[in-house]
């Protein structure tokens, strides 16, 4: 087995984290620094993460409604609230991607590096839907750029849809499908509009209406459930 395949399969993190494990010389086998990520290991062999040894783990699965204010990190030293301390604390677990501080909504989490490299990689062409209130009404020039509005950046896609409005505000329906930092946020500053709230409701046909999770709630799942529902056409 290649020692990428053995290091997800023991949950301490992404395909991206674990390389990075090896790169920043983290991993030993039989006490010696391991030399690649595609470097062969064998039953016999033993595999250390930062001097601890490692085991194959069973691996579980989360869809998470995220509150405000709430990081998705496993470790920060000057910041108490992370997503992470929501779930159980008896696995290594990690966010299949990221959330800003003040966006809530659906993320999943898990333990199983594979499978959050399923979800996360752009030839996937996952779309991910966002609740977006912006201040104030829109004029008609922008309510014309903004609805059904289609765009091609590189290889992001995004839509704008559904705009609902209020005395004083704006709701509207944004989707993407690759997750560049801050590309809700940016794409609105770019236009001149204030966002107020940002919520994640789906990634691709998983709702969170659907899940039925309140704020800060969770539910444990199956990956057949996740995978059959992310991609159902």
């Amino acid at each position: 087995m290649k020692l990428i395949k053995y290091l997800i399969q023991c949950g301490i993190g992404s395909r991206r984290k674990c390389i990075s494990y090896v790169d920043e010389k983290k991993i030993k086998i039989n006490n010696e620094i391991a030399e690649s990520i595609f470097q062969e290991i064998t039953q016999t062999d033993k595999v250390k993460f930062n001097d601890k040894l490692l085991k194959s783990e069973t691996f579980d699965y989360y869809v998470l409604n995220k509150p405000k204010n709430y990081i998705c990190s496993n470790d920060d030293k000057f910041y108490n609230k992370l997503v992470i301390n929501l779930l159980p604390k008896n696995k290594r677990l990690f966010t299949v991607g990221r959330l800003d501080k003040n966006t809530t909504g659906l993320i999943l989490i898990t333990n199983d590096g594979n499978f959050a490299n399923d979800i996360l990689h752009p030839s996937k062409k996952v779309i991910k839907s966002y609740e977006v209130i912006i201040e104030g009404k829109l004029n008609f020039n922008e309510i014309k750029f903004f609805k059904n509005h289609v765009k091609h950046i590189g290889k992001i896609w995004f839509q704008v849809e559904d705009l609902i409005f209020s005395d004083n505000h704006t709701k509207l329906i944004f989707k993407i499908i690759e997750g560049k930092k801050h590309i809700v946020k940016n794409f609105f500053t770019y236009n001149g509009v204030k966002i107020l709230d940002l919520k994640r409701m789906s990634i691709g046909n998983l709702n969170l209406n659907e899940l039925q999770i309140n704020d800060g709630e969770y539910k444990k799942t199956t990956k057949t459930y996740l995978l059959d529902s992310i991609f159902k056409n």
